[in-house]
């Protein structure tokens, strides 16, 4: 076999293997729409790996875009079945809506920290550093929640 040929083999061999890999990476996308975009159930369902699916985002931009473009329409069907809740006059789901879109018209959480000083006398140093303590205290319990609590290193 000549050199020529040989490449050409090679040059078929890579395109066969890029288009398995394409097929797999739809058939994963539309298991990831089916299950819900969940990935685990769409890994289990089309037996990826979910490594394989992390080393096509990180190394394949063009399955990232289309996994970006999946995760879009997982916003727009969530917002969908909200808005169809509120049709439905669906009260909590009305509330939740006003108060992540109704800001401008006072519809909103107030997170507002309110201490009374059981010593009137206290000094303005030691009244700052209660006042201070409590609002580090205040932000661990939302990181916390969140899961992204970093302790200070002091």
């Amino acid at each position: 076999m000549d050199r020529k040929s040989a490449q050409r083999g090679t040059a078929i061999k890579q395109k066969r293997k890029k288009s398995t890999k394409t097929l797999r990476q739809e058939v994963f996308l539309d298991a990831y729409k089916h299950s819900l975009f969940n990935i685990t159930k769409s890994c289990e369902a089309t037996k990826i790996g979910r490594r394989t699916v992390y080393t096509w985002l990180e190394n394949d931009p063009e399955f990232n875009d289309k996994f970006e473009d999946a995760k879009e329409e997982r916003l727009d069907f969530i917002e969908d079945s909200l808005f169809k809740k509120i049709k439905q006059g669906h009260v909590i789901a009305c509330i939740f809506a006003l108060k992540c879109l109704g800001h401008k018209r006072g519809w909103q959480e107030e997170n507002s920290l309110k201490i009374k000083p059981v010593i009137e006398n206290l000094s303005k140093e030691r009244t700052d550093e209660i006042v201070q303590a409590a609002i580090d205290s205040d932000r661990m319990s939302r990181q916390l929640q969140l899961g992204v609590y970093k302790p200070n290193d002091e």
